[in-house]
């Protein structure tokens, strides 16, 4: 963000060359939802996403985002045919938590998995972290009191044809989500 005044810059880059080509394909990737709107007062608005896994993954690391106003934040696997399992749950989210979160274990998922996120906002008096008073309107955006709703993840795939089509499900989820988004905005869903 600008500062209104001349800053400086003193970044390095450290590459380094393997002698063998990679054996499998590091991606970040995500799911997010556009549908924030939230009117003031409102105690328990959620938005939630999810999207099926076209190609097994080894998901090894996890980063929800949200600003100030949210409450809580879950996510959710579940296998084809298994049982739900949980990826992370934080039941009282603070802005300042924000952080990547590595498993111990990189955590499999077969093909046809579903990837389902949930969270939660308080726009009330009532929520210390709240930083209108009185509660305002607040939507997607860029800064803090604005705010957002990503489940940023890092998976490791077998191949880049994998990593193609893993790419192609989160554009495909993401244009679906804006679709939805629109259509209730224009009173047709």
């Amino acid at each position: 963000h600008p500062t209104g005044k001349p800053e400086s810059e003193k970044s390095s880059l450290g590459i380094y060359f393997s002698k063998k080509p990679p054996q499998k394909v590091l991606l970040g990737g995500g799911l997010g939802s556009i549908k924030l709107d939230i009117a003031p007062g409102d105690k328990a608005y959620k938005v939630a996403e999810s999207m099926t896994l076209p190609v097994d993954v080894e998901m090894i690391g996890i980063t929800p985002h949200a600003h100030l106003i949210c409450r809580e934040m879950k996510a959710t696997f579940t296998p084809p045919l298994g049982t739900k399992r949980p990826l992370i749950w934080i039941k009282d989210w603070d802005f300042n938590w924000q952080d990547q979160y590595q498993y111990k274990t990189p955590v499999r998922m077969p093909k046809g998995t579903k990837i389902d996120m949930e969270f939660s906002y308080d726009n009330s008096a009532d929520n210390i972290h709240n930083p209108s008073t009185p509660p305002q309107r607040v939507r997607l955006g860029e800064q803090t009191t604005d705010e957002m709703a990503i489940l940023f993840f890092n998976v490791v795939l077998a191949n880049q044809a994998d990593a193609n089509r893993f790419l192609q499900a989160m554009i495909e989820q993401q244009v679906a989500a804006g679709r939805d988004a629109r259509k209730r905005r224009i009173g047709l869903a």
